[in-house]
């Protein structure tokens, strides 16, 4: 519990940090607390506990964001904090790797997609940055092989109301190679994202020297 806590502190000692450094100017609304570029993460007794439970490695992270956004949000609310007041500011953090699967499930009775539990529904001023780098975006949004990545779409609207969403124009692991991926990104995909508390959509791609017409077209 003091390790954790104190985790929670210096997360948002970083955040009141750049509160109180940079301007107050539109657009300047969100922070990013995030993980690194690999599937590394904390193995503890706890963290363990949580993933077995959760049945995916995000709960933790959701239950340590909703105690930072609290510090945050009882902060930005002290009539001493005023002149760094954000209308709507954000926490962001990736649902990435192994952070990718929401921690939620469909309840078959009530048809409807909800969190596990109250610890891991989000507060209103944490937004989960959906990032699902495994998923196959050369197949169609609504194949079965690209399954598990839509409904959990279903599970991330169940757990926050404000979703970011980063998706894939190119496959890494063959980054020079032409991604066909005009089969999922219709106007199926970005109008189901739409409808489940998508407020905005990043699609990585890259450009490359030897970039076909097709490649280009999918940029512009």
């Amino acid at each position: 519990q003091e390790q954790y806590d104190l985790m929670v502190q210096e997360a948002a000692n970083k955040i009141i940090f750049s509160l109180e450094n940079i301007p107050v100017e539109e657009g300047k609304n969100a922070v990013s607390i995030t993980m690194e570029d690999n599937y590394d993460c904390c193995n503890c007794d706890k963290c363990t506990e949580l993933a077995n439970y959760y049945g995916t490695e995000s709960g933790a992270v959701c239950i340590w964001m909703n105690s930072v956004g609290e510090i945050i949000e009882e902060w930005l609310t002290d009539p001493a904090n005023a002149d760094h007041y954000r209308e709507d500011f954000k926490i962001w953090f990736f649902a990435y790797y192994n952070f990718e699967m929401a921690p939620a499930y469909y309840d078959t009775t009530t048809k409807q997609y909800k969190p596990i539990d109250d610890n891991v529904k989000l507060r209103d001023n944490i937004s989960v940055y959906y990032a699902p780098i495994q998923c196959d975006f050369q197949r169609g949004f609504y194949d079965e092989e690209v399954a598990k990545y839509r409904e959990n779409i279903n599970k991330w609207d169940a757990v926050s109301d404000h979703i970011q969403h980063w998706h894939y124009f190119t496959n890494f692991n063959y980054a020079l190679y032409f991604y066909d991926t005009f089969s999922y990104f219709t106007e199926d995909a970005f109008s189901y994202m739409a409808a489940h508390d998508a407020e905005m959509m990043f699609l990585q791609g890259i450009t490359n020297q030897v970039d076909t017409a097709f490649q280009n077209l999918k940029f512009y």
